[in-house]
């Protein structure tokens, strides 16, 4: 069985049930496009963490590919609140506790080398719909923080 021109895993399988519908993407995609601090390249933001005012209040910005990855997963939120992530299913937190326990070590830090190279390829192939051509260490990473800080809420 192959997925995102790869063999499938678990892995590939645990995202693939984390995405959101063509219409929620497109509605979240509106919003972005239409915000302020979405850029030309498609980024929220310039740079990670860039710091900005935004209801009287600072937020700091992702600096993520909206369209690629981030606006496509159904734990992501806009980091100035613009939309919100969606309510998990007990077998999507399932397999989200799955992902996370897998990459992160006891202290929820990543753990080194626990992506493989062909894991972060299909994973990022299932994310972008195969517009992209190679994996994006650190964006699948932030993908695995995003989705601990949602467990988090969850749990609390």
């Amino acid at each position: 069985m192959q997925a995102a021109g790869i063999y499938a895993t678990a892995e590939i399988y645990h995202v693939v049930s984390l995405l959101v519908s063509d219409k929620v993407f497109k509605a979240r995609m509106s919003i972005c496009e239409a915000c302020e601090f979405y850029t030309k390249l498609g980024t929220c933001g310039n740079y990670p963490q860039q710091p900005v005012k935004y209801n009287g209040r600072t937020h700091h910005l992702c600096g993520c590919l909206m369209k690629l990855a981030k606006g496509r997963m159904a734990f992501a939120k806009c980091p100035v609140g613009k939309w919100g992530n969606l309510k998990l299913r007990q077998e999507q937190l399932d397999k989200a506790r799955e992902l996370v326990n897998k990459y992160t070590d006891s202290n929820g830090h990543i753990k080194q080398g626990s992506v493989n190279a062909n894991e972060l390829v299909g994973i990022w192939k299932v994310l972008t719909n195969e517009h992209a051509n190679a994996g994006c260490n650190g964006c699948v990473k932030e993908l695995i923080r995003n989705l601990q800080r949602y467990l988090h809420e969850q749990d609390n």
